[in-house]
């Protein structure tokens, strides 16, 4: 049986150390490990950031992702990394403004198939049920990545398109190595006038020091990281500033995917319709 699990639960798996409610955080949120003959061991640190003990359980799974890049659970095979971890401890509590350390060995059972193997570590929180409850309650679920490579590693992405429509950015990708392939780098996008064209722009060392971004440069951000797995040709999307004027602009890409290293500006237009334009006008004040 395959499940789907909400894409808030991906902002982990993405490489993005995360709290959630501004009360569980855990480090690393990823892990990139090979695995041979001989065991790995890993651990990882979950922090309590609230003002109350939790008590959290631990499960591990084999995933990958679906059409909409959301993680699908899928069931256990003899390859899958899930298969070959032991994990301790599986359930425990933390103290406010303290931390858990969590230990997980990789032990294949089987002689690893080369490439790319995949786990996914759950944390829950559960609380026990109150007088008008029966069952625990779930508070939350976080989960970490684990991607166990065999072999040369090789991660071969391949940017095919680019479309810009209704406020979003779509890419079209594939990744053709033998591990996920994802972006690292940065978009900005200029007003077209300015541009300087993508062989004179750089990447913005200090993203959120104005003085660092240069004349006709409207805003600077990090592109999205969802991974491609390897084998796979997906669509990611991130949203443009919603407060674009009408004009003409350039979306310029400083990054790499994988080994490719993607240095372009893609032309685009904000125009407002006619029938907006109406709408504006009938709403304006007198």
């Amino acid at each position: 049986m395959k499940t789907s699990i909400p894409a808030w639960i991906l902002f982990s798996i993405l490489g993005m150390v995360v709290a959630i409610h501004a009360q569980i955080g855990v480090s690393p949120p990823k892990f990139e490990l090979p695995i041979g003959k001989v065991p790995t061991t890993e651990s990882l640190r979950v922090f309590n950031y609230g003002d109350r003990k939790v008590e959290v359980s631990v499960t591990v799974h084999n995933w990958d992702l679906d059409e909409k890049n959301e993680v699908r659970i899928l069931p256990p095979t003899e390859q899958s990394l899930d298969q070959w971890m032991v994990i301790n401890p599986l359930r425990f509590s933390i103290e406010p403004s303290r931390s858990q350390t969590i230990r997980f060995s990789i032990r294949p059972r089987v002689e690893p198939q080369p490439g790319e193997h995949r786990a996914i570590i759950y944390l829950e929180e559960q609380r026990p049920p109150d007088e008008n409850k029966t069952a625990f309650q779930v508070l939350f679920r976080l989960g970490i990545a684990v991607y166990g490579h065999v072999g040369e590693v090789t991660r071969t992405g391949m940017l095919h398109h680019v479309a810009i429509e209704d406020g979003l950015v779509w890419f079209d990708i594939s990744s053709q190595g033998t591990a996920n392939a994802r972006f690292d780098g940065q978009y900005a996008v200029w007003s077209r006038d300015l541009y300087p064209g993508y062989s004179m722009t750089e990447m913005i060392a200090d993203e959120g020091n104005p003085d660092a971004v240069p004349p006709g440069m409207l805003e600077v951000g990090s592109l999205p990281t969802t991974p491609i797995l390897p084998g796979t040709r997906r669509r990611i999307s991130m949203g443009l500033p919603e407060d674009l004027p009408d004009g003409s602009y350039m979306l310029d890409l400083n990054t790499a995917l994988g080994t490719a290293v993607i240095d372009t500006g893609i032309p685009f237009s904000i125009a407002v319709s006619e029938e907006d334009r109406s709408d504006l006008r009938e709403e304006k004040p007198e």
